[in-house]
């Protein structure tokens, strides 16, 4: 080392934690007009605004033991031409197994349902299965809205806030009171409700959620 290098850490060849880091937009401003090397055995002193730094490569004995691998690969292009042939036949996606009967009504009704509305965004008509419609019914909603009732007889304030969610529905038109003489030979469905009460709200309170995933008695949902 130059008697007349003031290193930027003197210490550099102990490891110890980092003290700063720099940032690229700044690393070129902290270099000066001055670089050292010996030789090729020797790494370089180049001068920054911190001092001198130490920096490139460190030749070990590791480095000196060189060793030299030569590979050589022939192929004509015959061989060339089976060998992409073999990969595109094991690769080929056109062959695709017949849909099932289930799958065949699901492309006939998406193809007969699909539109596009004036916002641009494409509607598709929920799949129904005409055939078990029937088996639908509404034991189980009512027997969960009798036990919801029950607990509604026993605080009186969620009976209030869910009376206010009901009238609230009834006056948006998201549901209307089914008569006594409505139809019911039509295929019909009830979907039970449940109330969640969340205290902590600054706004509403009270949440009404109704389950969809909800099974009919006989297993239909």
């Amino acid at each position: 080392m130059p008697k007349n290098i003031k290193l930027a850490d003197p210490d550099f060849h102990v490891p110890s934690s980092i003290d700063l880091l720099i940032g690229a937009e700044i690393f070129w401003q902290l270099l000066c007009i001055g670089q050292i090397k010996r030789s090729d055995e020797h790494p370089i002193l180049q001068k920054t605004h911190f001092g001198w730094l130490i920096t490139g490569k460190i030749v070990t004995s590791q480095n000196l033991r060189r060793s030299t691998h030569h590979c050589y690969a022939s192929i004509s292009n015959n061989e060339l031409d089976n060998k992409l042939s073999q990969f595109w036949s094991t690769k080929n996606y056109s062959d695709r197994q017949p849909y099932t009967a289930d799958e065949k009504v699901c492309e006939e009704h998406f193809l007969q349902t699909i539109q596009r509305n004036s916002q641009g965004r494409f509607i598709v008509k929920l799949p129904i299965k005409e055939g078990r419609l029937i088996q639908l019914g509404k034991s189980i909603a009512i027997k969960r809205f009798y036990a919801f009732e029950r607990k509604l007889h026993r605080q009186s304030a969620l009976k209030q806030e869910y009376s206010d969610f009901i009238s609230e529905y009834l006056s948006l038109g998201h549901m209307r009171k089914i008569e006594d003489n409505h139809d019911m030979i039509t295929p019909h469905y009830y979907l039970p409700h449940h109330a969640v009460m969340k205290h902590s709200s600054s706004t509403t309170k009270l949440r009404v959620v109704f389950d969809g995933s909800c099974k009919a008695n006989s297993g239909v949902y």
